[in-house]
């Protein structure tokens, strides 16, 4: 059993550059099959399909063009798993740099706890994540944390 987030983005941008991005903000390895590999943590990242984009677009106001499913290990020490926590973040925020547009994090698929909509980035302040992790708090604060909405919950 593992946490998994899901990242939903909007760049026109093809499947291996998507991985690159990952793999090199993660520090993963870049296995046959596309998956990225590093201790406690593989992320699945792809460019999907004209269908699946068009079945996000209500939700969050854009088009769904790239996916990414981190999984993180529960059987990996807590502190590899909050290291992991922190680059999963630093990989959205590499893409958010790298891209412009829209996209949005989940937790388990439907919490929205990070996003850049229609302004800058935004912290999820109910996700309790962002103010236990230490490692975590020098990227919140340089961004806005606020009550996100939930269009999947």
């Amino acid at each position: 059993m593992s946490l998994f987030y899901t990242f939903y983005g909007e760049a026109d941008v093809s499947s291996e550059d998507f991985r690159a991005l990952l793999a090199a903000a993660t520090g993963g390895t870049i296995a046959p099959d596309g998956t990225i590999f590093r201790e406690g943590l593989n992320v699945t990242a792809f460019r999907v399909g004209p269908d699946e984009a068009r079945a996000t677009a209500g939700y969050f106001g854009f088009e769904h063009r790239v996916s990414a499913v981190f999984n993180l290990a529960n059987r990996a020490t807590p502190e590899v798993r909050e290291h992991n926590t922190v680059l999963m973040v630093e990989a959205v925020l590499a893409y958010f740099d790298a891209y412009p547009g829209r996209g949005v994090l989940l937790f388990n698929g439907e919490e929205a706890i990070l996003q850049r909509l229609d302004g800058g980035i935004e912290f999820g302040s109910d996700w309790e994540d962002w103010l236990e992790l230490p490692e975590v708090a020098p990227l919140v604060a340089r961004h806005s944390l606020r009550r996100l909405g939930q269009p999947l919950l």
